[in-house]
């Protein structure tokens, strides 16, 4: 298991909560969660439901894949899916923006599949 007691203190000290490029809420995600606090309980937890929520999809979660500082963070410590994620992807080729100051914000056919659960933590 990664030891990631000195990286996250050092995180903490640039990065509050960075805020996802789609606008979803970092703090109220439990792999941003496991990472800040460097709980590897809720790291299992998190493999776990997220491998039953994923049952029949080419993916499988191990405890360390559940490592991320959010995706709108300086940092490159991403979790698996974050990495995977076309909504990132696009922001990221547009410059950094954010989904909210993209042009085609309201028609993203990117955003519209996000899952209910992330949509309501749309800021």
């Amino acid at each position: 298991m990664y030891d990631f007691v000195k990286k996250i203190a050092e995180y903490r000290q640039n990065d509050n909560c960075p805020e996802s490029y789609c606008g979803n809420d970092c703090s109220k995600c439990p792999a941003y969660i496991a990472t800040i606090n460097n709980n590897h309980e809720l790291r299992k937890k998190t493999a776990n439901l997220w491998n039953e929520r994923d049952r029949g999809k080419k993916i499988f979660w191990q405890p360390f894949d559940i490592v991320c500082f959010g995706c709108g963070s300086k940092r490159r410590v991403l979790c698996k899916s974050t990495k995977l994620c076309t909504v990132r992807k696009c922001c990221i080729k547009k410059g950094g923006i954010k989904c909210s100051d993209c042009q085609i914000f309201s028609t993203c056919n990117k955003i519209k599949k996000l899952t209910l659960e992330a949509r309501k933590n749309i800021l």
